[in-house]
């Protein structure tokens, strides 16, 4: 038995939410919450974050942020997300499968759907960095919380035409319900690294729409946190050494930069060239997965 191991986020977030449901529904004899090894699923987790403790399986999880992951004997890669990821750890490529969010396609009911909206989803960081439903509001956009329950989400993209995708889990998924996507990049947290190993597992070029930065942050601070960046940024403007300081909030950008956004995003609504996968290697990516975690699943019950 395993216990699953994925980022779990106070407020929500959509890639990472939907471990338990797919991971749940499709193996349920696998895990328990009380055992003393770990599973590895979906998300950005082979870093030094990862549990230190019983042995590690890795199903479909990628490298890029924090640490190096702290492999040792215990570690076992069943497959990773992608190429880069292969590589970074030194693995054979053949390891090298895709995001197994793309098993939500297993899942659902696959009716003909009516694509009568197109949708938004941020990265989860980006969320407190600007007010992006009311941007979406203002461009006739349907807007993906990706703090939302994950099937509302999903039957919201169900309806879609397209999905623009901060957020590189909406973009997956998108591809996997056979719906069109779009990449952007609104802020420099978003982690080519990770998109282009996934968008490399499907034979795919990862090339998103640029977004002017809007930076807005104070709608989501108390007055005192205000204050406080406020007296730092006059201090560090006398010469105050800073270097052991948290760092103040950004400068309010909005009113010069949401006109140049506006008109940017609704170019991507209006005339993006959106990205699919081909359906070869949509079918052939959940087929390596699911032929490569049942055995692995068999293994374990024969253990």
């Amino acid at each position: 038995m395993l216990k699953l191991f994925y980022y779990r986020d106070g407020r929500g977030n959509f890639g990472d939410d939907l471990n338990p449901w797919i991971w749940y529904s499709l193996y349920p004899g696998m895990f328990d919450d009380q055992a003393p090894d770990h599973m590895l699923g979906i998300g950005t987790l082979i870093n030094d974050r990862a549990p230190r403790n019983g042995r590690i399986w890795v199903c479909g999880s990628g490298a890029g942020y924090h640490g190096a992951a702290p492999v040792s004997e215990n570690w076992n890669f069943v497959f990773v997300r992608g190429p880069r990821t292969a590589a970074r750890m030194q693995l054979p490529l053949d390891k090298a499968i895709t995001d197994p969010a793309i098993l939500v396609a297993d899942l659902l009911d696959r009716r003909p759907r009516q694509a009568s909206s197109i949708c938004y989803m941020p990265h989860h960081d980006s969320i407190w960095r600007a007010d992006w439903r009311g941007i979406c509001k203002k461009l006739g956009l349907v807007y993906l919380d990706p703090a939302d329950d994950i099937h509302e989400t999903i039957f919201k993209m169900c309806r879609s035409k397209f999905v623009i995708a901060e957020a590189m889990h909406a973009a997956i998924v998108a591809d996997a319900l056979r719906v069109p996507w779009v990449p952007v990049k609104a802020y420099s947290h978003i982690l080519d690294f990770k998109w282009q190993d996934w968008a490399e597992s499907l034979a795919l070029d990862y090339q998103p729409e640029t977004l002017p930065e809007v930076w807005d942050v104070e709608q989501f601070r108390s007055r005192g946190e205000i204050f406080k960046s406020n007296v730092k940024k006059r201090l560090m403007r006398m010469g105050m050494d800073a270097s052991n300081w948290t760092p103040p909030l950004p400068d309010n950008n909005a009113s010069r930069a949401m006109g140049p956004l506006l008109e940017r995003l609704a170019d991507c609504r209006d005339r993006a060239s959106v990205v699919l996968s081909s359906d070869h290697a949509h079918h052939e990516a959940r087929r390596r997965i699911l032929a490569t975690m049942d055995a692995f699943a068999a293994s374990r019950d024969a253990a």
